[in-house]
């Protein structure tokens, strides 16, 4: 017997959403979604719905983590901008570094609260439904002056061995699939967890989704 399912004409992702449907109708999710579809790929629905947005930085050293700068490689939420950013994932490519002696791993240094002053601005995330026009409320940035931010990582990516040679290629990608989400008026900055500091040139990719 087939389901009642609600919302199935309301699009992909409402600015505001709601259900409709007798009490008994099976249950969609928050914004009219099924909860559970195999008909497009993963993240399909949100690139479609022009939702997904991405940006590489420019080569640079990636830094420890700062109470008082971004490092080169910040993702910041503007205050007011009325949407929550969810990171879909990044890719971390190692390009150019000294032979390694100590392993390292790299992750998320966790902003909230505070936007960065004299900031460095990167390049312009990217919407990936390509040829749609929108635009990013993301800022991109490259340096910036923070205010006691914390210094713990809030997430940390794969590593990195320590017999590393130079001229060695290494990259990964690490799929967060939406555990770190930053709301308005915070940010992430990319930072390494050991000695080891080569250069970079990472990718984000996240979901900016209306509150």
């Amino acid at each position: 017997m087939a389901l009642p399912i609600t919302g199935q004409a309301q699009g992909v992702v409402q600015t505001t959403s709601q259900k409709s449907g007798s009490p008994a109708a099976f249950s969609s999710g928050w914004h009219n979604e099924m909860i559970a579809s195999e008909l497009l790929p993963r993240y399909s629905y949100l690139a479609l719905s022009g939702l997904v947005f991405s940006v590489t930085y420019a080569s640079a050293a990636v830094a420890a983590p700062s109470a008082t700068a971004t490092g080169a490689f910040a993702l910041f939420n503007p205050n007011n901008s009325g949407k929550n950013f969810v990171i879909l994932n990044v890719a971390v490519p190692i390009i150019t570094f000294a032979a390694g002696t100590t392993g390292a791993g790299f992750g998320f240094q966790f902003v909230p609260n505070q936007q960065p002053t004299t900031p460095g601005a990167g390049n312009t995330p990217q919407c990936t439904l390509i040829g749609s026009g929108n635009a990013s409320s993301a800022k991109a940035y490259v340096s910036g002056t923070l205010v006691g931010a914390p210094t713990v990582l809030g997430w940390q990516a794969q590593g990195v061995y320590a017999d590393l040679a130079a001229g060695d290629f290494v990259t990964f990608v690490q799929d967060l699939s939406g555990q770190v989400t930053i709301s308005p008026n915070s940010g992430v900055c990319l930072v390494t967890t050991g000695t080891f500091v080569p250069n970079l040139i990472p990718t984000f990719t996240w979901a900016e989704i209306p509150i």
